[in-house]
């Protein structure tokens, strides 16, 4: 993990309050929680949620799944016109089952966040001599240099409204490719 800029301020800022023995006074106590105490229970705690949404969302997507399936196969006993309508009201429920893979996508996301504000807190404790930080640390930076995609940057997931590529703009780069 190669420090930005701003992290380079930050780890010097840090450094020269320690020298003035404030940093310790300073960190000890945020909003009443320790670096310690958010990096070992609430970050684990909050990744172990959501975690547990994804999982819990693709089992309940299985059996909406599961259902709609065995409706298909039992509308191929009712008439033609009635089939026509199950057949559409089971296209919906598919279409809507998509929910779960945007929201996975998206609790991914939140799941990252957390693992940088975890990061921050090492980075942090270790610029003011944590040494079980600085070997944190040390093991994010060694395990993200042999976990980097070609295409990381290509997986941006859904966009929150109003953010993203409008419709007219994605029409307008498939009407390029004619």
């Amino acid at each position: 993990m190669a420090l930005s800029g701003i992290d380079v301020e930050i780890r010097d800022r840090l450094a020269e309050l320690q020298a003035e023995g404030a940093a310790r006074v300073a960190t000890a106590d945020i909003g009443g929680l320790g670096f310690d105490e958010i990096r070992e229970a609430h970050i684990p705690s909050a990744k172990d949620e959501l975690t547990a949404i994804v999982a819990e969302t693709e089992t309940a997507t299985d059996t909406i799944m599961s259902a709609a399936e065995q409706i298909e196969k039992l509308a191929g006993s009712v008439d033609a016109a009635v089939l026509e309508q199950i057949a559409g009201h089971v296209m919906n429920i598919y279409q809507a089952c998509s929910f779960q893979d945007i929201t996975g996508q998206r609790v991914t996301k939140v799941t990252q966040v957390l693992a940088t504000v975890e990061s921050v807190a090492d980075t942090t404790l270790a610029a003011l001599g944590d040494e079980l930080a600085r070997q944190r640390v040390e093991e994010q930076m060694a395990l993200q240099a042999f976990d980097k995609s070609e295409d990381a940057d290509l997986l941006n997931g859904p966009q929150l409204e109003g953010g993203g590529n409008s419709q007219d703009d994605i029409d307008s780069i498939l009407a390029s490719f004619d």
